[in-house]
């Protein structure tokens, strides 16, 4: 793209175009890269088939292709492009247009527009502009349907249009083309005329003037000095400078929000693992408790347990004890009864002696 495409595309126009759902819609359509990739768009867009049709100021002049708005009409050489852009064209798809007064024109020949409705558009070429005049109140005349550049001076028989406020409705439009809008329109919203005679240009209006010259290509003049072509062009270029910078701001806080969103990531991480680790050592201190308390279960049973025999052992030595000591005594009872008995038995008999001796000087001693 040449320097002037590339400062229209920046104009709110241009990127009206780009951006709006409609031209959006139209770019990023199959039909509509196939033909930006084809080596027809390229030559149309790059080649000189763009500046013999548009000329230098391709940009301005090169808005012909999409609709101003209702019950306007939209004119457009063809210069070689594919059919589909023709669709494209009057399709739903054609994205926002320009104002009324930047419409472009058409290059070449006589065109005659009748507002009306109803019949199909009849096209007329400059080799026959009988055929304009003898045309329906609903025709249409075009220059060979813009099928090919223009040739010669019958091609250029007029030197300059400019669109005026009575402009025909969409029928009219259509019919430049024969595409459906001419069927869908069935009454027209305008019923002025645009007439162009061959050789005579019409009487200027205001807004841009769009001419035809030798070559047939488009030349636009707004009539701006080259100081206000300068200042519009340095407040372009500090308007891209400050999307330049919004978007160098932008990328720097997006790479700021990923740090941040990496490093939160990276600390997340870190506190599984740490809760991970905790957990384990929770449960290696869990089964070392637990293995403590088994163990002091355990010996404490095996205390418990020596104790109860030990306890048991004592009084088995102390019944035995008992029992020796009640056999003991039993012993003793009955020496002491024994011990008794012969005490008393030996008085007894010192008793009955000291009587049988006071009683002996008078009878013997017992032998």
């Amino acid at each position: 793209a040449s320097p002037r495409v590339a400062e229209w595309l920046e104009t709110p126009a241009g990127v009206r175009w780009l951006d709006g759902p409609a031209g959006s819609r139209w770019l990023g359509t199959a039909e509509g890269a196939a033909w930006r990739a084809s080596e027809d768009g390229a030559l149309w867009a790059a080649g000189p088939r763009a500046a013999r049709w548009f000329g230098p100021d391709f940009p301005s002049a090169g808005s012909w292709p999409v609709p101003a708005g209702a019950g306007s009409p939209v004119y457009g050489p063809e210069g070689g492009l594919p059919t589909l852009t023709r669709q494209w064209v009057h399709g739903s798809a054609a994205p926002l247009g320009p104002t009324p007064s930047e419409r472009a024109v058409p290059p070449t020949a006589q065109v005659a527009e009748l507002a009306g409705a109803g019949a199909a558009p009849t096209v007329a070429t400059a080799a026959t502009p009988s055929v304009a005049a003898a045309a329906a109140p609903n025709a249409v005349s075009a220059p060979e349907a813009f099928s090919a550049p223009p040739r010669g001076p019958a091609a250029l028989s007029f030197p300059a249009y400019v669109p005026g406020p009575s402009v025909p409705g969409p029928a009219a439009a259509a019919g430049l083309y024969g595409s459906q809008q001419a069927q869908q329109s069935s009454s027209s919203t305008a019923s002025s005329t645009v007439t162009v005679v061959p050789g005579a240009a019409p009487a200027p209006a205001p807004g841009p003037v769009v001419a035809v010259d030798a070559a047939g290509a488009l030349y636009r003049y707004d009539g701006q000095s080259e100081r206000e072509r300068a200042r519009d062009f340095r407040d372009r270029q500090d308007e891209r400078e400050r999307r330049n910078e919004g978007g160098a701001l932008g990328r720097e806080a997006s790479a700021e929000r990923e740090g941040r969103l990496r490093l939160a990531a990276q600390d997340h991480q870190e506190r599984l693992e740490g809760a991970t680790r905790a957990d384990r050592q929770e449960g290696r201190d869990r089964q070392e408790r637990e293995e403590e308390s088994w163990r002091r279960e355990r010996g404490q049973e095996a205390a418990r347990g020596e104790r109860e025999e030990a306890q048991e052992r004592r009084e088995r030595e102390q019944e035995l004890d008992r029992g020796e000591r009640w056999g003991g005594t039993e012993v003793q009872d009955r020496k002491e009864a024994r011990d008794k008995q012969e005490r008393e038995e030996q008085r007894d008999r010192a008793e009955r002696s000291g009587q049988a001796g006071r009683e002996g000087r008078h009878c013997p001693l017992p032998p």
